[in-house]
């Protein structure tokens, strides 16, 4: 096998007794001479080292004019830093301030309104997450604005459904920008593993990279805006939970100031009314039992039952109870309406129909009613004893 050797222009392999190469056409030098020390340079193509005046890159392959070779800088004894291939990253080069965007206007405004669906472009890690985060704050912003004008949360949910899509694109321009389908969102939905793969992939690095931004005046308008709004949501919402635990307390009070009233005149109740007028203590004694116990709905003891109905009216108001428990259907003295105009209920007159029945008139819930009792004395009690159905 006959021997060989390399060209020290071209590279190309050649014969050990060739003069001149066949590749690149440059006459060898002789093997006794000394050959002369050559320059090395940079190749303008693909920046390997190569020496002064080789024409075809050993490397690329690419012609190598004269034109190129003058404009590159000599390389004594050292390789060439390689430029990076060309990719679609975003440059990060200082512009002058006055070119510089604004942290709510790259971060927010041109990820979710100027590239609202947008679906075929990327999006570099830190832009995602800097403009889920804006969005995150106008969202806490929004919700506070609802507490504030107690609209239900209705401005929050049309916010939210208006960003529906450029979050949706937000996703998957992520996704994009490092190496991934947008299909790739539909693994959130795989069970327990999904939302922790589908975060994974979002904290990737890829190709892209952020634009430098300055705090301008207008995002510091937006940050004290909402810094205001929850620092006023925060402190209503407390004031409104202080005031609920008062309403409660002064409630319990009188419901408590209310029971002792009652016993009172339960004691009350208990006196012979011997000696008085019969009309007046009739309507003054149906009055209270009406206030007290008919019209009040927050009665746990039925003690008074036997202090103002026989027992004959008692077991009826106790067989026309329709729940489980101990009670009496008081609602039988009542007009019968299950609603009206307003909450107010009281007694209006009671009239004497003769032979121990009484025309109670009464304001049931706002209504106009009466109902026809029959009232006995009992030695010395007043009781009613029936209730004309």
């Amino acid at each position: 096998m006959e021997e060989t050797k390399k060209c020290p222009y071209c590279g190309e392999t050649i014969l050990a007794a060739a003069k001149k190469c066949k590749y690149c056409g440059e006459w060898l030098p002789e093997e006794d001479s000394e050959p002369s020390e050559k320059k090395m340079i940079a190749c303008p193509v693909c920046g390997e080292e190569i020496e002064e005046g080789t024409k075809e890159c050993p490397y690329c392959h690419e012609p190598v004019t004269q034109e190129k070779q003058t404009k590159e800088t000599e390389i004594p004894n050292a390789a060439p830093p390689v430029e990076p291939p060309v990719t679609q990253k975003i440059s990060e080069e200082k512009k002058p301030d006055n070119q510089t965007r604004g942290f709510f206007d790259y971060y927010f405004v041109d990820a979710f309104f100027k590239h609202y669906a947008d679906f075929s472009g990327k999006i570099s890690r830190k832009q995602f997450w800097m403009g889920y985060l804006c969005y995150a704050l106008l969202i806490t912003v929004l919700s506070c604005l609802d507490l504030l004008l107690g609209s239900l949360f209705i401005i929050t949910i049309l916010a939210s459904l208006a960003l529906t899509v450029p979050s949706i694109a937000f996703v998957i321009r992520r996704l994009h920008d490092i190496g991934k389908s947008g299909w790739w969102i539909l693994i959130y939905l795989v069970p327990l593993i999904g939302p922790i793969w589908y975060l994974i992939l979002l904290c990737k690095k890829g190709e892209s990279l952020s634009e430098r931004v300055k705090h301008r005046t207008s995002d510091y308008i937006v940050w004290v805006i909402g810094i205001i709004l929850i620092i006023l949501s925060i402190t209503i919402s407390l004031s409104s939970e202080n005031n609920s635990s008062s309403d409660d307390y002064a409630y319990t009070e009188e419901i408590d100031e209310f029971m002792n009233d009652t016993e009172e005149d339960i004691s009350d109740n208990e006196t012979n009314y011997t000696g008085e007028s019969a009309d007046s203590r009739i309507v003054q004694w149906a009055s209270d039992f009406y206030t007290n116990y008919v019209f009040n709905d927050y009665i746990e003891d039925y003690g008074f039952i036997d202090q103002y109905c026989t027992a004959q009216l008692k077991q009826e108001l106790r067989d026309a109870y329709e729940y489980d428990g101990e009670g009496y259907a008081l609602w039988l003295f009542r007009s019968g309406f299950q609603d009206g105009p307003s909450d107010e209920c009281y007694i209006t007159g009671v009239t004497d129909l003769g032979n121990g029945w009484f025309s109670i008139a009464m304001v049931d819930m706002g209504n106009e009613a009466e109902r026809i009792v029959e009232i006995v004395d009992e030695d010395g009690f007043l009781k009613f004893n029936a209730i004309e159905q």
